[in-house]
């Protein structure tokens, strides 16, 4: 099991690595696209600017154009890096393809080695339970990589819109160039109309009022219009034609004049506009990026919860074996109880069997014992100093009193009236009368428990006390104890 963890932490730790990579290349080639895009719109924008632009130089054309050729070098080099890319790609969903298909078969694994271990029914459901919850967490931090990868796609698109506003900006630039170089070029022909138009004109004095000379310092070309609308407006001027040709050029200057101020108001619009639309966009980035951050540490704190519950498993696990342990102990005490008990049984059946005939001669012994008591009062009356003897009071014990002084008082009364405590010894024995004095002696809860235990009922430790002694009396016991002591 600690096998199949640990090749699951490493597939894990592969995934990661792998889906990072992944993210990272998506992104590169997200990029790598866009770059890719934006750098063909602006090579047909130079293009188209390059066939528009009036009266460049030959070295400028050449440069440009070169400029442009290393361009579509640069887009060729990112299209194959793009491909290679897209192969990288997908070498890398075969391989999570692969690992997905390897982490199926170590959770089937794993299911059967639980099921297979012989795990109660209580930690198997608990393992289910840890494996169904480590999948929903998987699943969720699926969820949040999805959208993470989401948000940084809204990002590098909106990266995207911010360059292109600023290519836009460029645009514009270009364009105010282009118009500059268009009345550069319209007032040089303007001048060039009026030298030619003074150079031919005959009969002109330097001095009269239909003379014009252009001013070189003129600053606007509204100020170059109203001069050539005031040499047209001479009386001396008689070329109609040239008037006519000289009104239409002034009226198109003016016509070109007021399109460009009001191209130009609507470009100074349009880019506040685009300042303000790339505000709110740097606005969004950056609450995307807040955002971005929460989503990461959200993803953080998923995957240490995945990891303390992974953590939680493996000491369940532990507790189980632990667990499984104390029960192969407790089966074996079990297994060694039983037998012990079914040994006492047969030891308690036989002891059984063994005091149902005893019961019956005990039975008749007491019967016999109070027969010879009656015989030891008759016998007692027939003789003298047993007489004198009688007279005499045994002593009592109930229990309280001094054991030892008691065993000295009836031990002087048996042997004052010459008992033989002996087996076998007189008629009837001395040893029935002896047990049939010391009942006598007994007063109180001791006199019931003598009955019950000793007189009417069997006791198999005293009927057997010289069992296994090697020992025929119970004097010879006694002396051999003491012998031994």
């Amino acid at each position: 099991m600690d096998e199949l963890y640990q090749t699951n932490q490493e597939l894990r730790d592969e995934l990661s690595r792998l889906a990072q990579s992944n993210r990272n290349i998506e992104k590169r080639v997200y990029t790598l696209e866009r770059a890719i895009a934006i750098r063909e719109e602006r090579i047909r924008f130079l293009e188209e600017e390059l066939d528009n632009t009036i009266e460049l130089s030959r070295q400028e054309r050449e440069e440009m154009t070169k400029k442009i050729t290393n361009l579509k070098r640069i887009v060729h080099q990112l299209e194959k890096e793009n491909i290679q890319k897209d192969k990288e790609i997908i070498n890398k969903e075969n391989l999570i393809n692969e690992f997905d298909e390897r982490e199926k078969k170590l959770k089937n694994r794993i299911r059967e080695i639980s099921k297979s271990a012989g795990n109660t029914p209580k930690a198997y459901t608990q393992t289910v339970k840890l494996i169904d919850e480590n999948e929903h967490l998987k699943h969720e931090i699926d969820t949040l990589k999805y959208n993470l990868r989401d948000r940084d796609n809204k990002l590098a698109q909106k990266k995207t819109r911010i360059t292109d506003l600023h290519c836009q900006n460029f645009a514009l630039t270009l364009l105010r160039y282009r118009d500059r170089v268009e009345l550069i070029n319209t007032q040089e022909t303007l001048q060039n109309a009026q030298i030619w138009n003074v150079e031919n004109e005959y009969e002109s004095d330097e001095n009269s009022q239909d003379s014009y000379t252009s001013d070189p310092d003129m600053a606007t070309i509204a100020e170059l219009a109203d001069t050539i609308d005031g040499y047209l407006d001479n009386p001396g001027t008689n070329r109609v034609i040239l008037s006519n040709q000289i009104k239409r050029a002034t009226r198109q200057i003016r016509r070109k004049y007021n399109n460009s101020q009001d191209d130009i108001i609507r470009e100074q619009r349009a880019r506040y506009d685009a300042e303000g639309e790339r505000d709110l966009m740097q606005l969004a980035y950056q609450n995307e990026v807040k955002k971005h951050r929460r989503w990461y540490y959200s993803y953080k704190d998923k995957h240490r919860h995945v990891i303390n519950l992974q953590r939680d498993k493996f000491t369940l696990h532990l507790l189980l074996q632990r667990y499984k342990r104390q029960i192969n102990s407790c089966r074996t005490e079990n297994g060694l109880l039983e037998y012990n008990r079914d040994r006492i049984f047969d030891r308690y059946e036989k002891w059984k069997n063994k005091t149902k005939d005893e019961r019956q001669i005990i039975l008749n012994q007491n019967q016999n014992i109070l027969n010879l008591q009656q015989q030891n009062l008759a016998l007692q009356n027939n003789n003298q100093q047993n007489q004198i003897m009688t007279t005499n009071q045994l002593p009592t014990y109930s229990g309280d009193e001094n054991l030892e002084k008691f065993l000295a008082q009836f031990r002087a009364e048996v042997e004052a009236r010459g008992i033989n405590v002996a087996d076998g010894a007189g008629a009837p024995t001395g040893r029935d009368v002896g047990k049939g004095l010391l009942r006598g002696c007994m007063r109180g809860r001791l006199l019931e428990w003598y009955d019950e235990n000793i007189t009417t009922k069997q006791n198999f430790e005293l009927c057997n006390l010289l069992d296994n002694t090697g020992q025929a009396t119970i004097q010879l016991v006694a002396g051999r104890t003491a012998v031994q002591i």
